[in-house]
């Protein structure tokens, strides 16, 4: 579910831009150097009085072009700003699919209880109903609710490494300062997710920057022994966005769920679009744990190991192999796009 959003801004400068001219790209008011889509990714990194409202009335006009439309509600979900849940769950309502798809992308990352039983009615339409499976997937890990487990891949899933070919992923020790700007309000605004203080590892994998950063809600015994009994968001993994804001932004999320040996957890990664990109198996307490790459579009044979200790998995190696797996072409994404905003 690869749609356009604020990656299109990985190219340009939000600093490029005044605030006023990002606007009134977005409002038509104005001369337009920018598409209004772009401009409204750029507007997400400012900071000014009013961006929550600016964000609300895109997303509310029916007029709008739905891919606008559908930026909007992707971008309320990462400005962690105070009232845009309530905006999204508004934005259920919405009559275009694609604008719902929005909302609902957002709804996975930042909605509560109200949200999850939302979306679980949003269900029964039937044009929607694959869409919503992703949303209700992360809110159940996220909140502890009963359902919607992902099933573990099967060993054909697992695409194997190359050691022939393989190369190590550099793991380097964070600096500590660092987590406290890279947790913004885009964490902070996740029920269910309360990040750690400090990163626990950060690499470097495909030419961006990579954080892991563990779940404070299950760190020490009685939060690792609530892995043992519950589905849960364990960590996040976040990638850096270095040339139009410095930003980073939430790219997996590290799921667990009880495994049938007591005191294991099995352990998927998964996009924040829903793709299971790795998955693997550990013991909760001082054990050792491993990840594999599963096979999807674009995937690159990766084989981490690592211990599991107080709730943070503390990464001890990383292999990763240079070759990728076809990703979807690029064609197919764009007819996927234009049907939806018919």
């Amino acid at each position: 579910m690869n749609m356009p959003s604020g990656n299109h801004a990985d190219v340009i400068s939000a600093e490029a831009f005044p605030i006023d001219e990002l606007r009134e790209t977005v409002f038509g008011l104005g001369r337009q150097r920018l598409s209004p889509v772009l401009a409204l990714s750029l507007l997400r990194s400012k900071e000014y009085p009013g961006k929550l409202d600016d964000f609300q009335r895109v997303l509310q006009d029916e007029a709008a072009p739905p891919r606008l439309r559908y930026t909007a509600a992707v971008e309320l979900g990462r400005m962690g700003e105070r009232g845009a849940g309530a905006v999204l769950l508004a934005g259920l309502k919405a009559k275009n699919d694609l604008v719902v798809r929005g909302v609902l992308q957002s709804l996975a990352r930042t909605g509560g209880k109200e949200a999850f039983e939302a979306v679980g009615v949003l269900r029964r339409r039937q044009q929607l109903a694959r869409w919503t499976d992703w949303p209700l997937t992360l809110m159940a890990y996220r909140l502890g609710e009963r359902g919607f487990e992902i099933p573990f891949p099967s060993s054909r899933k697992i695409v194997p490494l190359d050691r022939s070919r393989a190369e190590e992923i550099v793991l380097e020790n964070p600096k500590t300062r660092e987590a406290a700007r890279v947790v913004g309000p885009q964490l902070e605004s996740m029920p269910g997710i309360s990040p750690a203080a400090e990163p626990g590892v950060v690499m470097q994998c495909g030419g961006r920057g990579m954080m892991y950063l563990a779940n404070r809600e299950f760190a020490g015994r009685e939060g690792v022994e609530r892995l043992t009994r519950r589905k849960a968001v364990q960590g996040v993994v976040l990638v850096h966005y270095p040339v139009e804001s410095g930003a980073w932004d939430v790219r997996y999320f590290v799921l667990t769920h009880p495994a049938a040996a007591p005191g294991t957890v099995q352990i998927l990664v998964v996009s924040s679009d829903g793709v299971v990109a790795f998955a693997g198996e550990g013991r909760i307490e001082g054990g050792e744990f491993a990840l594999w790459t599963v096979e999807h579009p674009g995937a690159i044979p990766v084989d981490v190991r690592g211990r599991y200790v107080e709730g943070e998995m503390r990464f001890e190696r990383a292999l990763s192999e240079v070759t990728r797996l076809p990703a979807r072409p690029p064609a197919q994404r764009r007819a996927s796009l234009r049907g939806e905003e018919r």
